[in-house]
């Protein structure tokens, strides 16, 4: 549901979060985040007008605008050189990354960016010595899940054959051996689709009275399959940090099953995940377009700025009256004391 920025100005506020807008921030940075989880790494290139190349550091003093965002994937964006100096902090990170992406009507691109003008997401965390394989990236959330995930498809297309062979027409013909090797023309055969081919069309069996009987024989049970099922999606569930009733769109059942519990634990997990990887990202891009020259505040940045994400669960018109009935019994309790 996106993000505003709050400095405690009304009118700033109102410019800052439509230049946000303009730059389409939260669709770059949510392209930016899910490519991290498809392929193990994303990334936002802000296109910064400061008088540098590319592949120099940023210099926010001389910053005039942050043109355009462009969000890529770990394949498009990898490091060219990497920090070798022990004591720096960012001892083993890329300093320089190639870009190397391409556009509508055949067009493409290739260049050097400085890691300053780049705002990073990464997949799930792995050693040092995976890192390096990856090319200075996290691995992908699809790949603790993939196995699990074809099990599930396993498991769903066995059922589909059982469901198929549950139940089995049977013809009982006299002297059918008789006839087989008998029938050199294919004479049975033919009789046998016509019979088929009127099965399908009029759902219907024209059998002789004198010559064949047939019958439906049921050959396996399906009972217990559903909670087969149920098992497999709770384990895909637990793969990739998701309730099943939000993962398959299923209702919660049993008696009082509201899912409410696991959809507020999944709400909390995302909320840390926007606090810990998806907020450090919108400060810095944010603070860049704050010091820049042209930007809605002309360079000045306010003081106290924050950014604000809206809350995840959605109270009931209920739920708010009750909540606004606390406050103001408690507010009311406050000024008598």
């Amino acid at each position: 549901r996106g993000f505003r920025v709050k400095c405690g100005d009304p009118a700033a506020e109102t410019t800052i979060n439509a230049r946000v807008v303009s730059l389409q921030m939260s669709r770059r940075l949510r392209e930016a985040w899910t490519w991290a989880r498809v392929f193990g790494g994303g990334a936002v290139v802000m296109g910064c007008d400061d008088g540098r190349a590319p592949e120099e550091p940023l210099d926010p003093a001389a910053l005039r605008s942050v043109r355009f965002l462009v969000s890529v994937t770990s394949r498009e964006l990898y490091p060219e050189r990497w920090e070798t100096d022990p004591l720096s902090a960012r001892f083993g990170e890329p300093t320089v990354y190639r870009l190397q992406r391409n556009g509508g009507g055949g067009g493409t691109e290739m260049s050097l960016v400085h890691h300053t003008r780049v705002a990073r997401f990464e997949g799930l965390t792995t050693t040092r010595t995976r890192r390096l394989q990856l090319r200075g990236w996290g691995e992908s959330y699809l790949q603790r899940a993939v196995d699990l995930l074809t099990e599930w498809h396993g498991a769903h297309a066995a059922v589909n054959d059982l469901v198929q062979q549950s139940s089995v027409g049977v013809f009982k013909m006299k002297d059918l051996m008789s006839l087989v090797g008998s029938d050199p023309e294919g004479l049975l055969k033919a009789r046998m689709a016509a019979m088929d081919l009127a099965r399908s069309v009029a759902r219907a069996i024209l059998l002789d009275a004198e010559g064949e009987s047939y019958e439906r024989v049921e050959v396996g049970a399906l009972t217990g399959l559903p909670d087969i099922l149920d098992r497999y999606s709770l384990r895909l569930a637990g793969a990739v940090d998701m309730p099943v009733s939000i993962l398959l769109g299923r209702e919660p059942a049993g008696m009082n099953a509201t899912g409410e519990s696991d959809t507020r634990a999944w709400y909390d997990a995302i909320d840390a995940e926007r606090e810990m990887d998806l907020k450090p990202a919108i400060e810095t891009i944010v603070r860049l377009v704050l010091r820049s020259s042209d930007g809605p505040t002309k360079g000045i940045e306010p003081e106290g700025w924050s950014v604000e994400f809206p809350p995840l669960w959605q109270a009931t018109e209920a739920e708010r009256a009750t909540l606004r009935q606390a406050v103001a019994v408690t507010d009311g309790l406050y000024i008598d004391k």
